[in-house]
């Protein structure tokens, strides 16, 4: 009787063991695996970033301009359309106005994002003006021009700090 308990017993750790390092090793591989796929995600994102930046440089090495010509904008266009056309299955009477309303919708977000921009320049103008004030409350007049030179996303108006009189 008591030879099968130690059998029990030892087959219970045995089982112990075996479970914890199989849980042990799949989690490692299901790690490695995860971090194989960031690293490749990342390896692929500097690719393209580079990808894009060495076509970039390329285009200014030609002396050719990123602004699209009329006609490039044109066959962009059509190709976009004609993708449509043969991926929706668009019917004759169906396309023109899809097209239009694309074209009126890209006019819009033009508009908003450049609306946008505006509005986000203005506050963040004014919160540099009202920083640097905060700034000059605390630094020398001489500590603020190195500030300006180290930091500064643009020179104060008017060299004025307005801080410290």
């Amino acid at each position: 009787m008591k030879s099968n308990t130690y059998k029990a017993a030892g087959a219970l750790i045995i089982i112990f063991i075996l479970g914890f390092s199989g849980g042990y090793l799949f989690n490692s591989a299901v790690n490695q695996s995860a971090s194989a796929q960031e690293t490749s995600s990342e390896y692929n994102d500097e690719r393209r970033s580079g990808q894009n930046q060495a076509r970039s440089q390329e285009r200014r090495m030609q002396g050719q301009s990123q602004v699209r010509t009329a006609e490039q904008q044109e066959e962009r266009i059509e190709r976009a359309r004609q993708h449509m056309r043969e991926h929706l299955a668009l019917e004759e009477d169906q396309a023109e106005p899809l097209f239009e309303l694309i074209r009126e919708s890209r006019e819009e977000r033009r508009e908003i994002m450049s609306e946008s921009r505006r509005s986000f320049r203005e506050v963040m103008e004014s919160h540099d003006r009202e920083f640097h004030e905060q700034l000059g409350r605390i630094l020398t007049e001489d500590q603020l021009v190195v500030w300006d030179s180290l930091y500064a996303r643009s020179e104060p108006s008017n060299g004025n700090h307005r801080g410290r009189q």
